[in-house]
């Protein structure tokens, strides 16, 4: 929502820099696109089933997560992407912080190269480092449910990269 919204300058008006953690450009799962086709919300239950679901890595992961959601859920997300990834970015002049990992499982890292390399502000990009500690789907990067071991590097990273906007 915050790369749609970049492209009103009314709504950036009192934005000094957005920070995107694991920016949700494109999904990474072959099926993706179906979600953004006619009539999808009726029939992609019927082949893909009634839900998403998925099982927690740890018992805070399976309490503090909504872990199973109707799939008409995902289809209004899966618009706003699909319209976010059209968008010309290089009339956007805010500073963005691109922080995700090319290994991320879930989003397409490529989708974010785009538009992190066609971003017409001033582009600061970062990659987190990867090990225990971490989400081993390289996606959810930072907290402490799951990348306990990254939280306070990349609160620092953003920390530091707010302190240096103008």
């Amino acid at each position: 929502m915050a790369a749609v919204a970049a492209h009103d300058a009314g709504l950036m008006r009192d934005v000094k820099g957005i920070a995107f953690v694991s920016p949700n450009f494109g999904l990474k799962a072959a099926l993706a696109p179906l979600l953004t086709l006619p009539g999808a919300r009726y029939w992609v239950p019927l082949v893909g089933g009634r839900t998403r679901s998925f099982e927690p890595q740890n018992d805070r992961h399976a309490s503090e997560w909504t872990t199973s959601y109707p799939m008409e859920a995902v289809m209004p997300l899966a618009a706003l992407v699909k319209h976010a990834a059209g968008l010309d970015y290089g009339a956007v002049t805010v500073p963005a912080l691109f922080y995700y990992s090319e290994s991320d499982a879930v989003l397409d890292a490529g989708a974010s190269d785009e538009v992190r390399e066609a971003w017409g502000g001033p582009v600061t990009y970062a990659v987190p480092e990867l090990g225990p500690g971490v989400d081993p789907a390289a996606h959810v990067i930072a907290g402490d449910i799951l990348s306990p071991g990254n939280t306070g590097a990349a609160t620092k990273l953003i920390l530091d990269w707010i302190g240096g906007l103008p």
